[in-house]
């Protein structure tokens, strides 16, 4: 939905949770910073930045099986094609 970058292909009146590159953004529900003085961030922030995660986590996990997939498939039509296999040969060792 957001390849383009643009915030205003966003769904009318939902927030997006985003990464920090979005910090600053009304709309984008960002995980929050530690304070500059070293000291360790409110409870509520480390709560906030907890649930952030996990949905950010869920949300990244899954088009991994998809590329997973894809990348078994191409090696698949590859090996089928011919195709010479990626990397550097196996050497062996002279004797």
């Amino acid at each position: 939905m957001y390849r383009t970058g643009d915030i205003s292909q966003q769904p009318a009146g939902r927030s997006a949770v985003a990464d920090g590159v979005y910090r600053g953004n009304p709309e984008m529900i960002t995980p929050s910073r530690k304070p500059r003085d070293g000291s360790e961030p409110a409870a509520w922030k480390q709560d906030h930045n907890t649930g952030h995660r996990k949905i950010r986590a869920r949300v990244e996990h899954c088009p991994a099986p998809l590329k997973t997939a894809r990348s078994r498939a191409t090696a698949a039509a590859l090996r089928t094609l011919g195709a010479p296999q990626q990397g550097p040969p196996i050497r062996t060792p002279s004797l």
